[in-house]
């Protein structure tokens, strides 16, 4: 976490006593009217918090200017920190690069407290005692498959844990890469939300070139607190990961998996909805159908094209039907139908002056369809 600066006058100093530690200390938090979201509950929920300075309550989940999480009751409490997590498999990726900080001491220095331990797990979940580390050790050479994290004895604060707050920030970086290649992947959509969080958190960015991205980028508004990362490619399955994000450094990487087509002929878009894709034909059963209409014979690599990247279900015409001016040629996208009742709209009449008609392409529930506006007079 950023460290925050309070500038404080005689008569703001009467109401907390300052302290000079990344987490300041205050003399009141709203205890009983501690409030989870707008939400009143008791002073013993936990995840939720508000702070009061000055006679004012500062809620987690608000953006009102004042992250609660920086203030404490100057009760001390454990929290962890984590340093590192497993090194990404990646060409260039190295070990430095899943450290969030080398030495316990400062890592527990970040929230205002004291490095008691190290713990190391293989999957995150179930810790133990890290066999040979101390607060004062360097863990630039632990294998690279382990997370590691400091055991803090540090002052309990509000904590917006489970309700984050868009003043509370925080870094957040990580790389994309394929799992079947290990090779780092270009414009991977990472997207940073909280499920139900009144001020709506929810911000994305893109990975770069070497796979990278990095909440320096503008407009990427990482937070602390619980939060969901979801990574999402084409032909990719989203990679979505429930993380808890510290104060000051967070690292998490997504592994992406490829898709594979199903006999529908679809895979997953960006945002993990299936969509037709021209690269499924002849993959897992899924076959295109050949049409011939006005003369021209349409293979069905040229019906995969036409319906890449539109919805199972959309109808896209090719021409008239030969026999039933009310029906049209075309494909029913990642489907068989190949033609398809659409009565068309006549004005007959002596007495039809300044007719004037304009179609226009839209779309409706990922449907195609032709929005048609007549003027006339009589």
């Amino acid at each position: 976490m950023k460290n925050s600066t309070l500038i404080t006058s005689a008569l703001f100093l009467s109401f907390f006593v300052m302290a000079f530690l990344v987490v300041p200390l205050v003399e009141a938090q709203c205890a009983s009217s501690d409030r989870a979201c707008g939400e009143i509950v008791t002073e013993n929920t936990p995840g939720f918090g508000a702070v009061e300075l000055c006679d004012n309550c500062f809620v987690c989940g608000e953006a009102d200017g004042v992250c609660p999480s920086l203030y404490s009751d100057g009760t001390i409490v454990t929290k962890h920190m984590v340093m590192k997590v497993p090194n990404a498999p990646i060409p260039g990726y190295t070990n430095a690069d899943a450290i969030n900080y080398d030495v316990g001491n400062d890592a527990c220095s970040v929230i205002g407290g004291t490095c008691t331990s190290i713990q190391q797990s293989m999957d995150g979940a179930s810790w133990s005692s890290a066999s040979g580390l101390n607060c004062a050790a360097n863990i630039s050479g632990v294998a690279s498959h382990l997370y590691i994290r400091a055991v803090c004895d540090a002052p309990k604060t509000a904590s917006c844990d489970e309700c984050p707050d868009p003043d509370c920030n925080t870094t957040l970086k990580g790389v994309a890469y394929d799992a079947s290649t290990n090779q780092p992947m270009q414009n991977v959509r990472v997207r940073l939300h909280a499920p139900n969080n009144p001020a709506n958190i929810d911000s994305s960015t893109y990975t770069s070139i070497s796979g990278v991205y990095d909440s320096d980028e503008p407009d990427f508004l990482s937070v602390t607190g619980n939060l969901v990362v979801t990574c999402t490619h084409p032909q990719f399955l989203p990679h979505v990961e429930n993380v808890y994000l510290q104060p000051e450094r967070n690292i998490v990487n997504c592994r992406m998996e490829r898709a594979d087509c199903t006999p529908e002929c679809t895979i997953p878009d960006r945002d993990g909805v299936y969509r037709c894709s021209e690269v499924c034909h002849g993959v897992e059963g899924c076959n295109y159908p050949t049409i011939d209409h006005g003369g021209t014979s349409y293979q069905p690599e040229d019906i995969a094209a036409m319906c890449d990247g539109v919805k199972p279900g959309t109808f896209i015409p090719i021409g008239t039907h030969p026999s039933d001016e009310n029906r049209v040629v075309g494909v029913e996208c990642c489907n068989s139908e190949t033609s398809r009742f659409m009565p068309r709209f006549r004005l007959e009449g002596d007495d039809i002056r300044n007719l004037i008609t304009r179609n226009f392409r839209k779309e409706l529930d990922g449907v195609p369809v032709t929005l048609k506006i007549i003027v006339y007079s009589r």
